[in-house]
């Protein structure tokens, strides 16, 4: 393989993030968890509704172990074609544009996404690692820059509980 073939498949930015934010809970917090998946599922059994009680107890049981395992570090790396994040490959020909949310800490780079089942993609920049200025410029090269894309209400809310 010769040096321009190695360079063609060395990514042009990368970094290592969390896979998703993450607080520490205390047990206050799993104790609630398991009291209203309880209290949801008892009052399903009482209207005659015992699968969707076996649901809410199993959803409350997997909810505590996904909450009680730390985000695994994952690599991204930007490539000319695309985007790794992990293991999966973004190819630019799939996402429609980009936003820093730069307004909070950690920096993120927010990805708008074509696909139905992702369609905004939310990375943290490790500010340790990369600036997150050179990510902007690298992106403002392959994709238009979406001033009003946010993560959504519902994310937000999300992680004010704590998940």
């Amino acid at each position: 393989m010769n040096d321009s073939e190695q360079k063609a498949i060395e990514p042009v930015i990368s970094w290592r993030t969390r896979e998703y934010p993450h607080e520490a809970k205390n047990s206050d917090w799993y104790w609630s968890v398991a009291v209203i998946s309880i209290a949801v599922a008892v009052s399903s059994v009482f209207f005659s509704n015992v699968i969707f009680a076996i649901l809410i107890l199993i959803a409350g049981f997997a909810l505590i172990l996904h909450a009680s395992r730390p985000p695994k570090k994952i690599d991204v790396l930007l490539f000319e074609e695309g985007i790794v994040i992990d293991k999966y490959f973004y190819p630019f020909s799939v996402l429609e544009s980009f936003s820093l949310a730069d307004y909070e800490w950690p920096t993120r780079v927010l990805l708008k996404s074509e696909k139905l089942f992702s369609p905004l993609i939310v990375i943290e920049i490790n500010t340790d690692e990369v600036d997150e200025l050179e990510v902007k410029k690298f992106l403002l090269e392959k994709i238009p820059e979406e001033l009003d894309l946010h993560e959504s209400i519902f994310q937000k809310i999300i992680e004010q509980i704590g998940f």
